[in-house]
């Protein structure tokens, strides 16, 4: 009975570099280097841009959820980024920070709502 087998699995979540040249977007997923079977895949992205001088925009979406946008950068170089140290919440903490708070201001809603219709 399938039912009855319990489903497992995992998530991880790679870090993720998107371009924007020309309103055009390239994304390529950074490993770290070491999820292939005795091989190793490059822990850098590379991009073509053709005739291009500038890059618009280069997003990084970092696993720790955080986005990162460098603007106007110039075409022919290596860039090392960093990721910037924010205060960062998970999806799922931010709306339920969110649904409590609504539901806070509800309640003091109808607290007064009741108190002063007496």
């Amino acid at each position: 009975d399938s039912a009855s087998i319990p489903l497992r699995f995992i998530f991880i979540q790679l870090p993720c570099v998107e371009i924007v040249v020309n309103d055009k977007h390239q994304i390529r997923e950074i490993d770290g280097g070491g999820s292939s079977h005795l091989s190793q895949n490059a822990t850098y992205a590379h991009f073509g841009v053709g005739n291009a001088t500038q890059i618009d925009e280069i997003i990084i979406h970092w696993t720790s959820g955080n986005i990162q946008i460098l603007k106007n950068q110039k075409v022919n170089q290596t860039l090392t980024i960093t990721e910037e140290k924010s205060f960062h919440l998970h999806p799922f903490v931010k709306w339920g920070l969110m649904g409590l708070s609504a539901l806070l201001c509800l309640t003091v809603l109808l607290y007064f709502f009741r108190k002063f219709k007496k």
